[in-house]
């Protein structure tokens, strides 16, 4: 079976000082707060630097709840990396970087220096992790789909309108705002860090140092998310043009990536990593007795029942994030519980049968 490592990446981009451009928080003023309250949640169980769990402004409650809910019960190890959040969080943590990086309107998220420095420490970290066979990596980045647009633009990817938000209708015109004024701005080479470097996050880096070293000495890499992850596939790549250094990884998200209607996530995948199979839960085995009695016995609140959160995130809301879709996954799929892998959906596969068909 092997030994499995739970691996919370939290980081942050001054990209969120703009208005409207996350529904990770309540307000606009939360936004700075949440990657530390989900990092607080998913070690405690409970949060500490505020009272509560962070809500979207439609009050969807975030993922980190079933995420955690999915750890208790499937048993798996916990570490938390702070790879610039904006406050930190009240547990234990690994710190790979103290600061967020800039706003990518500019044009000089990171200095490039900086850049190739969390790419290195990724690459370190696998040291860290050399008693886990399987590593799932999650993140939680407020703006993240945002800098995941402004890199795959970057590095050269026409993706405009196919990346989730957080929101049900999305984000686009914003996002694309951001990333024209930032592009006009930066100075990008063929080196792939440049990009990084001009409209990137922390996150994304150093996920692909970690990811591609792993990766070589033989530690099973889940990337456990969604448009985020595509992006941190796609730079990986560019940093391998000689071979296929993804090849092994999965990414695994949640049905509502997939299906957003406000975004074209198979486009994207086809576009980006095509080679790289794309896998989801079948979220209507998850409405059942074990999940929900965990998620009340973390958060007693009758207004968020696991049945409604799952109901309002399948509208549109909030959809994704803190490792949610692989959790899911994983939980679904675990022997104890006689789950079937075929429950799992597949993006890969679906694309192949329907080259078949053509």
């Amino acid at each position: 079976m092997g030994k499995t490592l739970f691996l919370l990446v939290i980081s942050g981009t001054d990209t969120i000082k703009h208005q409207g451009i996350s529904a990770a928080g309540a307000n606009h003023e939360m936004l700075p707060y949440t990657a530390a309250l989900d990092a607080e949640f998913i070690y405690h169980g409970h949060t500490k630097t505020l009272d509560k769990l962070p809500m979207s402004p439609s009050g969807i409650v975030s993922p980190a709840l079933i995420s955690k809910a999915c750890l208790n019960l499937l048993g798996i190890d916990i570490l938390i990396v702070d790879s610039g959040a904006h406050i930190k969080p009240q547990c234990p943590y690994i710190s790979i970087r103290e600061q967020p990086s800039g706003d990518i309107s500019t044009g000089q998220a990171l200095t490039y220096d900086e850049v190739v420095e969390l790419y290195q420490a990724g690459k370190i970290f696998t040291e860290t992790i050399k008693d886990y066979n399987k590593l799932i990596i999650a993140e939680c980045v407020v703006g993240g789909t945002t800098t995941a647009l402004a890199l795959l633009e970057a590095l050269g990817y026409k993706c405009s309108r196919m990346l989730s938000s957080s929101f049900p209708e999305g984000n686009h015109n914003l996002k694309e705002k951001l990333v024209r004024q930032g592009l006009n701005l930066a100075k990008i080479s063929d080196d792939p860090l440049t990009a990084v470097s001009a409209m990137g996050d922390p996150m994304q880096v150093f996920v692909a140092g970690l990811a591609q070293n792993c990766l070589e000495n033989g530690i099973q890499v889940t990337l456990a998310g969604g448009t985020q992850m595509i992006a941190v596939t796609a730079l990986i790549n560019k940093l391998n043009t000689e071979h296929s250094a993804t090849s092994g990884v999965k990414i695994i998200t949640t049905p509502w990536i997939v299906n957003d209607k406000s975004a074209r996530f198979a486009d994207l995948h086809q576009l980006c990593c095509p080679s790289i199979e794309v896998q989801y839960p079948d979220t209507k085995t998850l409405r059942n007795n074990t999940l929900l009695n965990e998620q009340i016995s973390l958060l007693s609140d009758n207004e968020l029942t696991l049945n409604l959160i799952l109901d309002r995130y399948e509208e549109g809301h909030v959809k994704e994030g803190v490792g949610l879709g692989s959790l899911l996954n994983l939980f679904q799929n675990c022997p104890e519980r006689g789950m079937r892998a075929s429950r799992t959906r597949s993006l890969l596969y679906i694309n192949e049968q329907s080259e078949k068909r053509a």
